[in-house]
C-alpha cells in the first residue's frame, strides 16, 4: 500500500506533466500557425505576381497584333509567312497586269529590298550570303520574279495574296538545300504545309511554262556555228564541228509505289533512281533535256527513245546545219550525227586513233562538268531527292535544268564541278562497241581531218624549230671564229 505522501507526490508529478504537454503543444499551434500564414502570404505574393504577368502579357500580344494587323493591311501577307532569310525593307513599285476583262492596267506593289547584313553578294566566305541561300544573285533573281510575274498562276486578286517574290524565294530554298522534306522546310520558312506545296507546284510550273524557250536544239547555222567555236577554244586539239555533247544522269529517288513499280526504277547501283538524258553546249547550257526514264534504262535505250533521236534521224540537216554533229562515249550507238570513241581494241595498236579517243574525251567533259555545275547549284539534286510522287520529281529536274541555263546567260556562275561524278546506267565493256547505224565513215572522215591538222602543226612546229638550230649554229661558228 501506498502512503498518502506517495500518491501525493505522483498527482503532482501527472499534473506537471499535463502542464508541459499543453506548454508544448501551444508552441507546436504556434509554430503551425506561423507557418501557414507564411505560407498563405508567399501564394498570396505568387497570385499577384503571376497576375501582373498576365496583364504584361495580354498588352505584349495586343501590341503584337496590332503591329501583325497593320502590316498584313499594309502589305497584303502575314509577318509569320515571310520566309527566315527574306529581311529588309519593302519598296513600291508598279507592274502591269490582266484584269478579269481582258484589258490590261497597272497596280502598285511592295517589292522586297534586301538589306539584311548576311544577304549580300559580297560575302567573301560564301556561307551566309544571298547565292548560298538561294543559289543565285539578286539581279537573277529580280530577273526570275519578273519572268514569272506575268504567269497566269501569280496573276492573283485576293487581297491577302502572298507576293510572288516570297513563293519564288520559297521554292528556290528547297531547291538549295539538299535533304531537306517539305515538312522541315514549311517549318523553317513559317508557312503552312498546303501554302508551301502551292508555292513549289505553281513557281515550277511558271518556270516550265515562261522561260522553257531556254532549252531549245541550235538549229540556226549562226548559233550552230558559235558553239561549234566555243567548243574548239576550250581543248588545244578539237574537233571541228562540234555542237552538243550527250550523256545520262541518274538521280536517286525514294523508292515509287507500288513495289512492282519500284522495282523497276531499280540501276546497276541498287539505288532507285531516274535518269535525265541531255544535251549541253560549250558553256554548259543544256540545249536539250529528257527526264523520266527508270535509272535501270540504258544511257543507249534513253536516247533512242527521246525525241531529239526521232528528230535527227529523219530531219537530221535540220538540226546539224554545215556538217556539224554531237559526240557521245562508247555507250551510245554510233551514227552519222553523234560520233562515239573507237574501240579499245582498235587502239592498242594505233596510237592516233588514242590520240582521237583523247581529244574526243576532252570535248565530250563538258556535259560531265554541266552535270556537275548542276548539282552544285541545286543541292536538293545532288544526292537524294526527297520527294514521293514521280511527276513532281520529273518537274523539279526541269526547272532546275532552265534554271541553270537562265543563271548561265546572266552570267550568275561560280558553282564548280565538285560533286558530279560519272554515272553510267549500264558500263560498255572496253572491247566493245554500241552498235553503228552508218556512222563509221563519218568519225573516219573526222579522224583524219584531225590527225592532218596536228601533222601540220607538228610540220610548222618542226620547221621553226629546224631554222632555229641553223641560227644557232651560225652563231656558235662565228663566236669561235672570232676567237
Amino acid at each position: 500500500m501506498m502512503t498518502p505522501q506517495q500518491i501525493a507526490f505522483i498527482v503532482s508529478q501527472l499534473q506537471l506533466l499535463i502542464v508541459r504537454i499543453n506548454e508544448e503543444s501551444e508552441s507546436l499551434e504556434e509554430d503551425r500557425m506561423d507557418i501557414l500564414n507564411s505560407s498563405r502570404q508567399r501564394l498570396v505574393e505568387n497570385m499577384t505576381t503571376l497576375h501582373s504577368s498576365r496583364k504584361l502579357y495580354q498588352a505584349e500580344r495586343l501590341q503584337y497584333d496590332f503591329i501583325a494587323s497593320n502590316y498584313r493591311n499594309q502589305y497584303g501577307v502575314s509577318i509569320n509567312n515571310l520566309p527566315i532569310f527574306m529581311m529588309g525593307e519593302h519598296v513600291e513599285r508598279t507592274r502591269t497586269v490582266i484584269n478579269a476583262d481582258g484589258r490590261s492596267e497597272s497596280r502598285r506593289y511592295h517589292f522586297w529590298r534586301l538589306e539584311h547584313p548576311f544577304l549580300n553578294d559580297n560575302d567573301e566566305n560564301q556561307v551566309s550570303s544571298y547565292r548560298a541561300n538561294y543559289r543565285m544573285g539578286k539581279r537573277a533573281f529580280e530577273h526570275l520574279v519578273n519572268e514569272l510575274s506575268a504567269h497566269e498562276e501569280f496573276n492573283l486578286v485576293a487581297p491577302n495574296t502572298i507576293p510572288i517574290y516570297i513563293q519564288v524565294a520559297t521554292a528556290l530554298f528547297r531547291l538549295a538545300n539538299c535533304h531537306i522534306g517539305y515538312r522541315q522546310a514549311y517549318m523553317l520558312l513559317g508557312v503552312s504545309s498546303g501554302s508551301y506545296n502551292n508555292f513549289t507546284t505553281r513557281t515550277l510550273k511558271a518556270i516550265k511554262d515562261q522561260l522553257g524557250h531556254l532549252l531549245t536544239w541550235p538549229s540556226e547555222p549562226a548559233r550552230a556555228n558559235a558553239i561549234a567555236v566555243g567548243f574548239g577554244s576550250n581543248t588545244g586539239d578539237r574537233l571541228n564541228g562540234v555542237i552538243g555533247a550527250v550523256d545520262g544522269k541518274n538521280f536517286i529517288i525514294h523508292q515509287p509505289s507500288p513495289p512492282t513499280v519500284g522495282a523497276m526504277f531499280r540501276d546497276r547501283k541498287n539505288n532507285y533512281s531516274v535518269k535525265l538524258t541531255a544535251v549541253c553546249d560549250s558553256v554548259l547550257r543544256f540545249t536539250y533535256i529528257k527526264v523520266g526514264d527508270s535509272g535501270r534504262t540504258h544511257d543507249a535505250a534513253a536516247f533512242r527513245s527521246s525525241d531529239i533521236a526521232s528528230k535527227i534521224l529523219r530531219h537530221p540537216d535540220n538540226h546539224f546545219p554545215d556538217n556539224t554533229f554531237m559526240i557521245g562515249d562508247s555507250a551510245y550507238p554510233l551514227g552519222p550525227n553523234l560520233i562515239t570513241p573507237f574501240p579499245e581494241s582498235q587502239c592498242v595498236l594505233d596510237s592516233r586513233k588514242r590520240t582521237f579517243n583523247r581529244v574526243h574525251s576532252s570535248t565530250r567533259m563538258a556535259i560531265e562538268r554541266a552535270f556537275g555545275v548542276l548539282v552544285a547549284r541545286w543541292r536538293f539534286t545532288s544526292k537524294y531527292i526527297y520527294m514521293l510522287d514521280q511527276l513532281k520529281i520529273n518537274e523539279v529536274i526541269t526547272g532546275c535544268c532552265i534554271l541553270h541555263n537562265m543563271c548561265i546567260d546572266l552570267g550568275d556562275t561560280g558553282f564548280t564541278d565538285t560533286v558530279h561524278v560519272e554515272d553510267r546506267s549500264a558500263a560498255v565493256p572496253e572491247d566493245e562497241e554500241a552498235p553503228d547505224v552508218g556512222g563509221s565513215s563519218r568519225r573516219v572522215t573526222i579522224f583524219e581531218e584531225l590527225m592532218r591538222r596536228r601533222s601540220r602543226r607538228g610540220t610548222a612546229r618542226g620547221g621553226r624549230r629546224a631554222t632555229t638550230t641553223r641560227r644557232r649554229r651560225r652563231r656558235t661558228r662565228l663566236r669561235n671564229r672570232n676567237r
